[in-house]
């Protein structure tokens, strides 16, 4: 079996010199990846701000019978370019249209990320022109959602508890200023009773000059002197314990009408919070190579080697090859 030595030489050394550069593209871009995209927290992207601001019980399984809606949409994407900072700008552009903030950014030659929240209504157009900026084979995303309706329902519950109470409350003040109006009302009919009373008898001993008769018109004064003052005092407390009993439920109301508020306010809190995306966007160096295995339909290996076989062959055919051969 006759083979060319030189033949043979060229092919082993075109064929090495073509794998190593290979494995040399391939561990550079690997090691540069792995050392500079850094795992990027998102508000909300994995548990959507429950086990922050809701308890654990707030997680129970819904009642199946109640089929609403309050979907969460959590957006990620990678892109991937040869020209990082300028995608970078071009995403926080994309952000500032649709009247997004931005929460982290971070950019370099080699990887950039952005985190970001988005309003719900704008989100498809910001899709659709994030999807823009590179080609498909170039961009990967996850969109996932989650239902909040647990949460809605524990809001609900509280809020309706809450406004229970209260009624109940005003309840009690409006029953307690019944009561106290005709306990006032009952004590003041006295007192007008016992100083008509009193003036008719002063009147009477102011005339009389019979001293059996007077001495029974002071013991008459005397007795409705002492009326007066007991019934004087009944007034007295009542108002204070009207008074007391008064502030401890206007407390109390007033302390309900603080959760109310705080429970309204964590209502619209979520409403914007579902009302909104949060999302991150990681962008990517690619190298040449990288993009060739990408895009090419076979293995940038195989289309070297047939390469550097059609040059060998070429070369030979001109001549820059002699033809020697090895037995």
């Amino acid at each position: 079996m006759r083979v060319s030595r030189i033949k043979f030489v060229v092919v082993v050394v075109l064929i090495l010199i073509a794998l190593f550069v290979w494995y040399a593209d391939r561990g550079f871009y690997v090691q540069t990846m792995s050392e500079e995209v850094v795992p990027l927290f998102v508000p909300g992207m994995m548990d959507s701000g429950v086990s922050k601001s809701y308890p654990d019980y707030y997680r129970e399984q819904p009642s199946i019978t109640d089929t609403r809606e309050f979907l969460k949409i959590n957006f990620s994407a990678t892109i991937q370019t040869r020209d990082v900072p300028k995608v970078v700008t071009d995403v926080k552009n994309i952000i500032a249209g649709a009247d997004g903030r931005i929460d982290e950014l971070y950019s370099s030659e080699k990887s950039g990320r952005i985190s970001f929240v988005v309003a719900r209504s704008k989100f498809e157009a910001f899709h659709n022109e994030v999807e823009a900026l590179t080609h498909k084979k170039l961009y990967t995303e996850n969109i996932s959602s989650q239902n909040l309706l647990g949460q809605k329902q524990s809001i609900e519950e509280r809020t309706s508890a809450i406004a229970s109470s209260l009624d109940d409350l005003n309840k009690q003040k409006n029953a307690l200023t019944a009561t106290h109006t005709q306990a006032v009302n009952g004590i003041q009919s006295e007192l007008t009773r016992i100083q008509g009373e009193l003036t008719a008898v002063r009147t009477q001993i102011g005339n009389t000059t019979n001293q059996q008769v007077l001495t029974s018109l002071r013991s008459q004064e005397a007795t409705l002197v002492s009326e007066d003052a007991t019934q004087r005092q009944r007034l007295t407390t009542e108002n204070n314990t009207h008074a007391s009993r008064k502030q401890k439920l206007d407390n109390l109301i007033t302390n309900y009408n603080n959760s109310l508020a705080y429970v309204n306010e964590e209502d619209q809190q979520f409403t914007d919070n579902i009302e909104t995306v949060n999302g991150s966007i990681y962008v990517r160096w690619v190298s040449l190579w990288k993009l060739a295995d990408i895009f090419s339909p076979v293995s940038p290996v195989i289309l070297i080697i047939v390469l550097v076989i059609l040059i060998w062959f070429y070369l030979r055919h001109l001549g820059y090859i002699p033809r020697v051969e090895w037995v």
